[in-house]
């Protein structure tokens, strides 16, 4: 299947879902932000200062065909950042992924 060139998911509804605590942070993403410093803080911040423009594509998730993430390239600070986002089947946001690039 062909990924959609837009994100899958509205960025403002998965911000909203993070602002009200309605989301989790995997642990290959605490791992990857632990690696280059950032707390979780530092994680849901750089989730919050999202924007479209940071946007990189949406793909299909591996462990779960048929739910699809969307990958989000922003600086952060002076960080360049691969963010992976997803809205699970319960509603809640999820950090996939968190790496720096």
């Amino acid at each position: 299947m062909t990924a959609p060139r837009a994100p899958t998911y509205d960025l403002r509804e998965i911000q909203a879902k993070v602002r009200a605590g309605l989301y989790w942070i995997t642990y290959s993403a605490r791992r990857g932000g632990s690696a280059i410093g950032f707390s979780e803080e530092d994680i849901v911040s750089c989730v919050l200062s999202l924007r479209g423009p940071d946007f990189y594509k949406t793909m299909e998730a591996d462990a779960a065909p048929g739910l699809w993430q969307d990958v989000y390239r922003p600086v952060y600070g002076q960080t360049a950042l691969y963010v992976k986002l997803q809205i699970e089947r319960d509603g809640d946001a999820i950090v996939i992924s968190f790496k720096e690039l």
